[in-house]
């Protein structure tokens, strides 16, 4: 068994951080940050993108990119971190601190199975035997709400919220005495974001594990940790009880952040046509094959969508909201004609979009080629929607091959400069650099400029600012709002936020199991639902608490 940190003195906090800075090259990241945090503590640290809160969790890691700079202690049960060789701190990765990564297709091997990363963990660091290892395994995927997803299964295979989970089970398996989860709820939707924080609370009690609470979601924040750091631009502006940082003492940028959670639509004149229909879908079903085929037999479908029926009109906004794995996601790419369907039609302006395959003409396969520049979509993440290795002129320019007429690159250029100030992003700064050297926000804004440089009709918004914190969500909220009306746009947003659904939609539908159980104004259906199921979403919906 591996070698781990000693039992720490009840008087001794468990972790603390002095005098601590960061630069990357010529750039100061972090600024002499001083907090400590004891056994059982739950420590939340809040500010905007780019204030540094990740690159605090990944210094107390030793996560950090090369060309970093360090100085100052970070001490873990007396034990300095900083400076510490390599093979140590393997050892102190994963057994005694653990971490949940925001995004948990970059964290997880898309080669192994979901129970395999799980019991790699528990196998170096307990010492267990593969098939202790793989029983463990299961039982902790058990305990994060993943009892009915088989073991066997592939990252891909699964939810942006079901892949979290798993991200979740591989940081708690060995039961470390630190654990810092970087936006561990961002991709849960609210009632499974609940039973997160209630299970993370649990270990808590039971181990006496202490937790570093990273996260734009504030009130998570409030609902959760005893003491808060509010970071901006790499240095702490607030610190103390969650209950004094969220008061009328608040400093004047903790209430910018407060305020922005809070966002409602700015008064703008929308062009809404509810006699237009501009999408039609009609008893669409669509799924995936249902474990692993064998040789010559039939094809097993799982259904994903079963038998959903909705219009969006022209102008409209319209909610799709439920929980992970209610099959949103999946009905966002039949609709983009990404995954083949197996019944059903879905309908843009009047022509077909998408039939099942073995139904379809060439002329249909046409159509929908023709039509599909009418729709696009924004995904959850910008960074993975984008070719790295392509600059930003070229990224957003992509979607114009489906115009009937080629543009020249001086044409194409000006449109793509003529989007990206539309949405904020000036021009001649932007086309000749990579994405990766913008920030979540901005990525968001890019990906909008290249939703739009084909002028559709409908955008699917997928997750689109569930990543994005407060201030930059209100931001691209409003500009959502604004082009809108400027450009009579319709949105499709797929969320599991669904106080932001009641802020932007004008309807909303309610999915679970593939199918729709309720549907309405959004006012009326969140207000005063008629289900049951869409009752447990509401009451899960965290609030931030009043200010006094």
């Amino acid at each position: 068994m591996s070698a781990s940190v000693q039992g720490c003195r009840v008087d001794t906090p468990l972790l603390r951080v002095d005098s601590l800075s960061l630069s990357i090259g010529e750039d100061a990241i972090l600024q002499t940050l001083s907090f400590q945090l004891h056994a059982g503590d739950t420590l939340g640290i809040v500010g905007e993108s780019g204030s540094g809160k990740s690159m605090t969790a990944l210094a107390i890691m030793q996560l950090l990119p090369v060309g970093a700079e360090l100085q100052g202690s970070i001490a873990f049960c007396g034990e300095e971190l900083v400076d510490l060789d390599e093979a140590r701190m393997q050892h102190i990765r994963g057994a005694d601190i653990g971490m949940v990564f925001q995004e948990p297709m970059t964290a997880l091997n898309p080669v192994h199975t979901i129970a395999a990363q799980v019991a790699e963990s528990i196998r170096l660091h307990r010492g267990l035997t593969r098939d202790e290892s793989f029983t463990e395994a299961r039982a902790t995927l058990d305990r994060v709400g993943l009892s009915d997803i088989a073991g066997d299964r592939y990252p891909h295979e699964l939810s942006g919220g079901q892949r979290q989970r798993v991200v979740i089970a591989i940081a708690i398996a060995c039961r470390p005495r630190l654990l810092i989860a970087d936006e561990p709820t961002t991709a849960l939707d609210v009632t499974t974001q609940a039973g997160i924080l209630a299970l993370l609370d649990e270990l808590q009690r039971e181990t006496g594990m202490a937790m570093i609470l990273v996260s734009h979601d504030l009130a998570v924040v409030a609902k959760t940790v005893d003491k808060l750091l509010v970071m901006r631009d790499g240095t702490i502006l607030d610190s103390g009880d969650t209950e004094d940082i969220f008061s009328a003492t608040a400093s004047a940028y903790t209430r910018t952040l407060l305020d922005a959670s809070t966002w409602s639509p700015p008064s703008v004149s929308r062009r809404a046509d509810h006699n237009t229909v501009l999408l039609q879908v009609d008893g669409l079903v669509a799924g995936y094959p249902s474990g692993r085929r064998r040789l010559f037999a039939p094809r097993q479908i799982k259904n994903a969508v079963d038998n959903v029926s909705f219009a969006v009109h022209a102008g409209e906004n319209l909610g799709l909201v439920g929980e992970s794995g209610s099959g949103k996601s999946t009905l966002a790419r039949c609709l983009l004609g990404l995954m083949p369907i197996e019944a059903g039609m879905v309908s843009l302006n009047g022509r077909t979009l998408s039939l099942p395959k073995r139904v379809q003409s060439r002329s249909q396969q046409e159509w929908g080629r023709a039509v599909r520049r009418d729709i696009q979509i924004v995904f959850q993440d910008p960074y993975g929607s984008f070719n790295p290795r392509h600059r930003v002129e070229r990224l957003v320019a992509e979607p114009l091959h489906l115009l009937d007429e080629p543009m020249t690159r001086s044409q194409r250029r000006q449109r793509v400069s003529a989007l990206l100030e539309r949405v904020g992003i000036e021009p001649a700064d932007a086309l000749g650099r990579y994405v990766h050297e913008f920030s979540g926000g901005q990525r968001q804004r890019i990906a909008l400029a290249r939703a739009l440089i084909v002028q559709p009709s409908l955008i699917i918004l997928d997750e689109a600012v569930s990543a994005l914190d407060v201030s930059v969500r209100a931001q691209v909220l409003a500009l959502l709002a604004e082009l809108a009306a400027d450009e009579g746009l319709a949105y499709l947003f797929v969320s599991h936020d669904l106080s932001v659904v009641r802020n932007v939609t004008d309807r909303v539908l309610v999915m679970r199991g593939g199918c729709v159980v309720e549907s309405g104004l959004t006012d009326e259906v969140l207000s005063q639902p008629r289900s049951a199921y869409t009752r447990s979403l509401v009451d899960a919906i965290p609030t931030l608490p009043v200010l006094t």
